[in-house]
């Protein structure tokens, strides 16, 4: 009897805890409270979602989209045309601010339209303002393959991370290496991360172009090769993940972060919340 109560004792401090090499995982909204739209009430992207991730689930931070419009301009938006998610038309490379900013999202589950586009300056105010002690990550979106046009954006783009105050857990994103590397040149400090299977060819990139890190879908990890850059202070993180199957199934050993879709489900295998 004293043997199976000290059994108990031991199950109910114990066997509910996280595992330690899951603890200090990193979780970021993916598009603010993801793009699940069974589980999300909010257009991703939009403030209502950010704010659902960091103010209502307390995630440590958000992956949001930033792209340039044909004035040059940095918008929060995914998607290339605006009709996949508002009730605006066109291409958002070839459309100028003052015709995107006023476009609403389409609520989830009704053809409602409330929260709207914003502008980068926008969301900066909102970071220096209310989120400042969050992690943003930041995933721009580029619609040029020219090596030139590359490094001007990179110039743009980091004057206009100037105005966020406190930059020390903003990390940008891109599938692009040349791009990070022109960023990485205007300034060391910046955190940027390459957008690619973590296959033997984005290990190559990431090293190459001396980057800090990795973005890749979970099931595109060679375990290998993020043991390899973790041994390098580098940020190996997952995104895609759908079911609980698909946490189980990865290394946290060699995982700095993953972006999640469903914090409901990530927040109870991560926090055991």
């Amino acid at each position: 009897m004293r043997i199976s109560l000290i059994a108990l004792i031991v199950c109910v401090l114990g066997c509910s805890e996280v595992p330690p090499e899951t603890s200090d995982i990193k979780i970021f909204g993916h598009g603010g409270a993801g793009f699940d739209i069974v589980n999300s009430v909010y257009a991703p992207n939009s403030v209502s979602s950010i704010a659902s991730a960091l103010d209502d689930y307390h995630l440590d931070g958000v992956e949001v989209d930033l792209q340039f419009t044909a004035d040059s301009l940095l918008i929060v938006y995914h998607d290339g045309f605006l009709e996949g998610s508002t009730q605006c038309k066109g291409k958002i490379s070839e459309i100028h601010s003052v015709d995107i900013l006023g476009c609403k999202y389409r609520k989830q589950f009704s053809n409602r339209y409330e929260d709207g586009i914003i502008s980068f300056d926008s969301l900066a105010i909102l970071i220096n303002d209310k989120w400042h002690n969050k992690y943003f990550s930041l995933n721009l979106k580029l619609n040029t393959n020219n090596l030139q046009e590359m490094r001007a954006y990179a110039k743009v783009y980091y004057r206009e991370l100037q105005k966020i105050t406190k930059r020390d857990k903003i990390r940008t994103e891109c599938n692009d290496a040349n791009f990070l590397l022109s960023l990485k040149m205007q300034s060391r400090s910046e955190t940027v991360l390459l957008i690619h299977n973590l296959d033997s060819l984005g290990y190559k990139n990431v090293r190459r172009f001396n980057l800090d890190g990795i973005v890749t879908p979970f099931n595109e990890v060679k375990v290998n090769l993020a043991k390899s850059l973790i041994s390098e202070s580098k940020y190996v993180v997952t995104y895609n993940q759908k079911f609980a199957r698909d946490y189980k199934s990865e290394d946290y050993r060699y995982i700095t972060s993953v972006q999640v879709d469903n914090p409901i489900l990530a927040l109870k295998y991560f926090r055991n919340k």
